[in-house]
């Protein structure tokens, strides 16, 4: 998984807790650069328009800012 993070073909976006203002320990979220990458490493898996609109969400919020963060 380093190895594909250190590629730049996916992104990690680390747990926030708003209210404790902190990063919290637990499952981080990965998203791919490229959508088509996503359906060519999972060729049997069905269309989920929730999960790709929240991949290209999650890429304009990178593009816009430094840290990005889920939770």
């Amino acid at each position: 998984m380093n190895g594909i993070l250190e590629s730049l073909l996916m992104y990690e976006a680390k747990p926030y807790d708003i209210h404790g203002r902190e990063i919290v320990r637990s499952n981080s979220k990965y998203y791919v650069v490229d959508p088509g990458l996503r359906q060519l490493l999972l060729p049997d898996y069905q269309e989920d328009y929730g999960h790709i609109i929240e991949n290209i969400v999650y890429l304009e919020l990178k593009r816009r800012y430094l840290n990005v963060y889920v939770g």
